[in-house]
């Protein structure tokens, strides 16, 4: 019997998935192709309705051919039109230039230190003294001020500011927050200055939402009015509600490295735990007639609050939408099978909003859920101790077993990085977070009963203060977690399908699975030498985009020399992004230089092929200059060749002034010179022929020898 038979659905995702990568990467073809496959699909049956005869059981696998190719057709099709509907194309002639627009509110406000942060959606732009009909959705800074603080979901505003691109990562390896909000739906962003903008009306959004959202700061506030502040409100309504605005990145750090950040994250256990309270609550429906339907109708429809209320993420929609589908099934005195509910909630969430598939979150949150179901049944039962308590933290342990294989090739692409004591961390944290929500519903509950929501705020803050420190103690302790591990798609794929032979070996006992496995490991070792020798071989040069200070970085065969300014040295966040890209490019530092002003002229400085004198460097047969006063000779008698010049510190000077005195084939302008001077440059070194980047606005410049 083909086990593919019983999950149908299952099958269906894989070909959809394929489509939406497909409408991603190939868009202009997709109508065409669903077209013509719908009149194939409709001529065959057409062919099986009035010629049957014309049929031959021979070819009894082109329906399902037909099949496959429609869904992939379909999952193209509806890629291609949410891309067509997030972004109007005609805003692209409007990011070079500052413009009047009209948008709406479309989520809640965060407010930042200096801004108050937004997302809208574009609904008319000003061309040539017209309103023009416009959509896409943007990201908008508003300067802070009493009026942008009051700014709130569903406001209509127009604003006048210059709309561009969101930045790519900033460093090698760093956080890509511009694949972060395409995955939203969302290709351009804003600054808005006060003064540039007003608010048209106020209160126009959907009703549900808005409900939810005032729902949860009115839940909010119970926390805040029983004395819960700092990281315990933070985790506290991260837990239950959603709200993660208040996480510093400090806790952050914590929960990541320690292998706990999933329980900062509305997911599974949360609405888990919300239908369980639920279906507790209603049950006294089933007495009466039609009950069964009223108990599943409010079930269903207190879920989907719940994840308004929590902000509709990736990770929580896929549990309202699985739990929904139970519930359905529930009622109708059925029990779905649990893989082909987990397919039908992917697919309902992908027409929804193909952009999911993109999304870390539901990556990471469906594999986690996938590796439960058909992992953790045989994990537990190698192990089956008598002892109660031992039996369920070895039930914690098979759990999280599950769930880290499942997710660990994806985590080691996404985040460089594994938590070695994570089934410690899950030990600890999965019925600590449980117990904490059980609290936090029961004080949300009573947070008007002054005696009773202190007590229970009282033991709430213990708790969320006493899991905060354990995860803050585990962080810290040695080799907690092994950081800078980079690995491509081709390895994510050999990892999963050394994962699958195992598995398979030990379900079937068969040796085939096992050589299939010891192969993949062979292979990926190969690959980590073949990279170990890359490492030892690669030069490079790298200028850091750091705003505090100037820092450049020359890789040579496994080792660095890194060269900067004084700011740079003390600052932990510049400290934290070089330290970063040493773990990932796998190299160690050899010397530390300062970039000393122009006049300055210290001691050379020479390593290997490396030599520094002054501001001037020589390396692999390449000449680099650092300009970063405002100091230059008048006169020279022979221009000075210089494969790279790099312009740092906001020195007051011109590109006509260098060129008196240089030959460049190069400019880099560095993140500590003021925007407007950097365009100014810019514009300077294009009308003299001269390539020019900037490391600001198109991030670290990378340079291989």
């Amino acid at each position: 019997m083909n086990p593919w038979r019983q999950f149908p659905l299952l099958r269906l995702i894989f070909l959809f998935i394929a489509g939406i990568f497909a409408g991603y990467y190939f868009p202009s073809p997709a109508r065409c192709i669903l077209i013509g496959l719908s009149v194939f699909f409709f001529a065959y049956f057409q062919l099986v309705i009035f010629s049957k005869r014309l049929i031959s059981f021979k070819i009894r696998w082109l329906p399902g051919i037909f099949i496959c190719f429609l869904v992939t057709g379909m999952a193209w099709q509806i890629t291609v039109n949410n891309a067509d509907m997030s972004q109007d194309k005609d805003l692209a002639d409007h990011t070079s230039h500052k413009d009047f627009y009209i948008a709406e509110i479309i989520e809640p406000v965060t407010q930042k230190p200096g801004t108050v942060k937004a997302i809208l959606r574009i609904g008319a732009v000003m061309n040539k003294a017209k309103w023009v009909k416009a959509t896409g959705k943007i990201l908008v800074y508003f300067q802070k001020n009493e009026k942008a603080v009051n700014l709130d979901y569903g406001d209509r505003v127009i604003f006048y500011s210059l709309v561009k691109e969101p930045p790519g990562p900033a460093n090698p390896y760093s956080y890509d927050y511009r694949r972060f909000l395409k995955t939203m739906g969302i290709s351009l962003q804003a600054y808005v200055k006060k003064g540039q903008w007003a608010t048209i009306s106020r209160n126009e959004q959907n009703p549900f939402v808005a409900l939810a959202l005032s729902f949860r700061k009115t839940l909010l506030n119970i926390f805040r009015n029983n004395s819960m502040k700092g990281r315990e409100l933070a985790v506290g309504g991260a837990l239950l509600l959603g709200y993660v605005d208040d996480i510093d990145p400090g806790l952050m750090k914590d929960y990541s490295a320690s292998g706990a950040m999933h329980i900062l994250s509305v997911s599974g256990m949360h609405v888990g735990i919300i239908f369980v309270v639920l279906e507790k609550l209603l049950v006294f429906l089933l007495r009466f007639r039609y009950g069964r339907i009223i108990k599943t109708s409010l079930v269903i429809l207190f879920v989907w609050f719940y994840a308004m209320l929590t902000g509709l993420s990736p990770a929580v929609m896929r549990a309202t939408a699985m739990i929904s589908l139970v519930a359905i099934g529930n009622s109708m005195q059925r029990s779905p099978d649990i893989l082909n509910t987990l397919a039908a909630s992917v697919l309902f969430l992908l027409i929804w909003n193909p952009c999911y598939v993109m999304d870390v979150g539901f990556q990471l949150s469906y594999l986690a859920v996938g590796g439960i179901i058909l992992l953790n049944k045989s994990l537990y039962n190698l192990f089956q101790p008598s002892n109660w308590f031992i039996d369920q933290v070895w039930a914690i342990m098979a759990v999280s077993l599950s769930a880290q294989i499942a997710t660990f090739p994806l985590s080691l692409y996404y985040f460089h990085q594994f938590p070695n004591y994570f089934i410690i961390t899950n030990i600890l944290v999965v019925p600590l977070s449980s117990l904490i929500i059980y609290i936090g519903i029961v004080l949300l509950l009573f947070g008007y009963i002054p005696v009773v929501s202190l007590c229970v705020a009282k033991i709430l803050v213990f708790l969320i203060a006493f899991l905060n420190g354990s995860i803050h103690f585990i962080e810290e302790l040695p080799f907690s977690t092994i950081k800078g591990i980079v690995i491509n798609g081709w390895e994510i794929l050999l990892l999963y399908l050394f994962f699958t032979g195992i598995i398979l070996f030990f379900h079937s006992k068969r040796k085939i699975f096992l050589f299939l496995s010891v192969t993949v490991i062979i292979f990926l070792t190969g690959l980590a030498v073949k990279k170990k020798i890359d490492i030892l071989e690669r030069k490079k040069l790298i200028v850091y985009q750091l705003p505090q200070g100037t820092a450049l970085e020359i890789i040579d065969r496994g080792q660095s020399i890194l060269a900067g300014n004084q700011i740079f040295v003390l600052n932990d966040f510049a400290t934290d992004i070089i330290q970063n890209t040493r773990m990932v490019l796998g190299y160690k530092e050899k010397l530390k230089l300062l970039i000393h002003p122009l006049i300055n002229n210290p001691k050379p400085v020479i390593s290997g092929t490396f030599i520094k004198k002054g501001n001037f460097i020589q390396f692999s047969g390449k000449k680099i200059g650092i300009i970063n006063s405002d100091v230059l000779p008048d006169t020279v008698s022979q221009k000075l060749r210089l494969d790279l010049l790099i312009i740092a510190e906001n020195p007051k000077i011109r590109i006509a002034d260098l060129l008196k005195v240089f030959i460049v084939r190069e400019i880099v302008i560095d993140a500590t010179n003021p925007a407007w001077k950097v365009r100014k440059w810019i514009d300077e070194a294009k009308s003299s022929g001269i390539r020019c980047y900037s490391v600001s606005g198109s991030g670290a410049f990378v340079m291989d020898f």
